[in-house]
């Protein structure tokens, strides 16, 4: 089932597509460079894109081929550095996970100071690139990780050196890496796809403002599931009220990181103008 429907254009300063919600029943109004840049686009027929298309050209208000092409070979530049790094923040967090802190009186996950920015990257995904690339970036991220682990483990059943004093030492830090594993990989699928839905449903809810308050309340909600999954399937043999503290000192950083994150976003919307839209 389609998520929206196009009614027709009202024309004005600038022409606007009207956008019927199929599941609300509600329209709205939108610039037609506003709906061509944003995941709507998808959503509509392919009789709608042509007729979107159709009056955004002959507005003039839209770049020529050559300037689209060039557009578009940054934005997929960008959105695979940004995937990369997204990686790359998924398994230090893993590695770093297996170890529990004690930082400014709160006992947490070590990972705790780096995990939270898969939020920020998310939600940077989710504002510039839609909820279906958000998602391809999150499950690439995951099955990345898989395949590290799967590699590290290994190497485990490769035979060492038999005067190599490391070698119980390795074995036991990649089996607690797989326990921490499979409650990461849980908690990370769970959360960053609950992250992304609801940024992605509170940008249509608010038509694209309030960007403080959506990061922070997609964040939160998401960051409690996180922290709920993971705390109690890694550490559950802590016990409970250690496990409750641990649950709690995460809520605490991750909103901080929430608040922090916000500054970043805005500065990649500017940056994200300037060079990624303009020639």
């Amino acid at each position: 089932m389609r998520k929206f429907k196009l009614m027709g254009f009202k024309r004005g300063k600038c022409v606007k597509a009207i956008i019927l919600v199929t599941t609300t029943g509600k329209t709205f109004t939108s610039p037609l460079d506003k709906i061509v840049e944003s995941d709507i686009i998808e959503n509509l027929s392919h009789m709608e894109n042509k007729e979107i298309y159709r009056k955004l050209y002959s507005s003039g208000t839209t770049k020529s081929y050559y300037e689209f092409e060039e557009r578009n070979e940054r934005n997929w530049f960008l959105y695979l550095y940004l995937c990369i790094f997204l990686s790359v923040l998924y398994l230090s967090s893993n590695i770093i996970g297996i170890k529990p802190a004690h930082v400014f009186g709160l006992t947490v996950p070590a990972a705790i100071f780096i995990y939270p920015l898969t939020y920020i990257i998310s939600d940077i995904l989710n504002e510039f690139y839609g909820l279906r690339f958000a998602r391809k970036a999150i499950n690439s991220a995951f099955l990345n990780n898989l395949t590290f682990c799967f590699l590290l483990y290994l190497s485990t059943k490769i035979p060492a050196l038999d005067n190599w004093e490391f070698s119980s030492s390795f074995n036991s830090i990649v089996f607690d890496m797989m326990g921490v594993l499979f409650a990461s990989s849980v908690s990370y699928i769970v959360s960053e796809h609950t992250n992304a839905y609801l940024l992605y449903r509170l940008k249509l809810l608010t038509k694209a403002r309030f960007l403080p308050f959506r990061v922070i309340t997609s964040t939160i909600i998401s960051s409690f599931v996180d922290s709920f999954i993971f705390i109690n399937m890694a550490f559950h043999h802590l016990g409970q009220h250690m496990v409750w503290s641990m649950i709690g000192g995460q809520l605490l950083i991750k909103l901080i990181y929430a608040i922090i994150g916000i500054v970043p976003i805005y500065m990649f919307r500017y940056l994200f103008n300037k060079f990624i839209y303009q020639k």
